[in-house]
């Protein structure tokens, strides 16, 4: 019986080794596909901070001048739905918006 016993709690155990072998390297492309999408934003926050540092530091320029930089950012590649797996959220959606965004301000 005993024996029987301690076949069961080893497969018992072997079974959930492999569900958290799974669920960890779930975790592990989530975690690299967030810091990915960072490093993206961080890209996407020094640009908009360059151009709000260019129009406080170009007053003296003409408003025509500068609006096709404004109109015409740079395109970031952000994705509309980052899946984010078995993580804390349970595999829901983040949505994110990619609209364009006016910076003229």
């Amino acid at each position: 019986v005993s024996r029987q016993r301690c076949k069961i709690l080893i497969e018992e155990l072997q079974s959930s080794v492999a569900a958290l072998v799974k669920e960890n390297a779930s975790l592990v492309r989530e975690n690299e596909q967030l810091r990915e999408q960072v490093e993206r934003l961080r890209e996407e926050n020094r640009y908009l901070a360059s151009c709000s540092s260019d129009d406080e530091s170009d007053d003296s320029e003409s408003p025509s001048q500068h609006s096709s930089d404004q109109l015409n950012p740079p395109q970031f590649p952000l994705p509309a739905q980052l899946p984010v797996g078995n993580g804390p959220l349970n595999g829901q959606l983040q949505q994110f918006s990619t609209a364009p965004t006016n910076i003229a301000g």
